[in-house]
């Protein structure tokens, strides 16, 4: 039996500077990461995602955005779904 390796996420990811996060600008985030060998031999996982933050500094709360991919190919196993997932909230500070 071969060896597993352990999961290292690799791609790119990008974050607007912080002094670009006003009330007027968004903060946002990709991400990507691809997994080999995820759980056991053979399996091929990925992950993409992307988010966005709204500052609303004059409140003291943020808004948020998030969207999400989550695939796992298994070999000789094709019975995963994908899971895809969209979210939004509110943070509010007291």
């Amino acid at each position: 039996a071969s060896a597993r390796t352990t999961p290292i996420p690799f791609g790119e990811r990008s974050v607007i500077p912080p002094a670009c996060s006003t009330s007027a600008k968004p903060t946002s985030d990709y991400l990507y990461g691809q997994y080999n060998d995820f759980a056991q031999d053979g399996d091929e996982a990925t992950s993409l995602g992307f988010g966005i933050v709204q500052d609303l500094e004059p409140i003291g709360s943020h808004l948020w955005f998030l969207v999400r991919n989550y695939e796992l190919d298994r070999a000789g196993n094709d019975d995963f779904d994908d899971i895809f997932i969209v979210s939004t909230g509110a943070l509010f500070n007291f």
